[in-house]
């Protein structure tokens, strides 16, 4: 096993987000997974800790633009929209230039 591959399987162990291992290492989020499986390692819960949730829910409600929360906490701008709808917030409209 390559000094690469043991730094990212430590950084899933220590329960990165993948994203970040992906973005530090610059491999694909399909690689990350496919080393922990080949490391025997167990799969992650799917969803994010109750403490990020309500994190990204206080961020949204006091209006702070999803790409801030996004970068902050580490998670999707969709998964952000998705809680707030789940949550019974009002969703806010985003406009992206093209």
């Amino acid at each position: 096993m390559t000094p690469r591959v043991r730094g990212i399987l430590a950084r899933y162990v220590d329960q990165v987000p993948i994203s970040k291992i992906v973005e530090e290492f610059r491999v694909s989020r399909i690689q990350v997974l496919r080393y922990a499986r080949l490391a025997g390692l167990p799969k992650r819960p799917k969803g994010f800790d109750p403490e990020i949730r309500g994190k990204a829910m206080e961020l949204y409600e006091r209006g702070t633009p999803l790409k801030i929360i996004r970068a902050k906490l580490g998670v999707s701008e969709a998964y952000i929209s998705k809680t707030a709808a789940a949550a019974g917030l009002r969703l806010r409209r985003t406009f992206r230039k093209r």
